[in-house]
């Protein structure tokens, strides 16, 4: 029985060490990223460039989620301090019209009573 295994070549990026690894375990070490090392001992390792660009857009996405929280939550204080300030304005416009039916009420009390001019 006969076995082939196919080898890739494979040269440190540290010392230049031509060695080669089978097709099946470089393809394995691109998909993982995990670190194998040459035969001097430095350590390797594949990156996969799609991996890193998902991470750096995850990074992304995660920043401006945080963003768009931030800012809704900042319209939502600033929604509700509008409610706050339009239910003073409208307790102060409800004083100012008793007032006016107060002293309207005086007014034509005394005229009634012939205080009036």
């Amino acid at each position: 029985m006969d076995l082939l295994i196919e080898h890739t070549p494979v040269c440190c990026a540290t010392c230049g060490v031509l060695f080669t690894i089978s097709k099946t375990h470089r393809s394995h070490l691109e998909k993982s990223e995990e670190s194998f090392y040459c035969p001097n001992g430095h350590k390797q390792y594949y990156t996969n460039p799609l991996r890193a660009k998902n991470k750096q857009l995850e990074s992304e996405l995660a920043r401006l989620k945080d963003d768009r929280d931030w800012y809704a939550k900042r319209a939502s204080d600033r929604f509700n301090e509008i409610e706050h300030l339009n239910k003073v304005i409208n307790g102060y416009k409800g004083a100012i019209t008793r007032m006016k039916k107060a002293r309207e009420s005086e007014s034509v009390s005394k005229f009634m009573k012939g205080e009036g001019k």
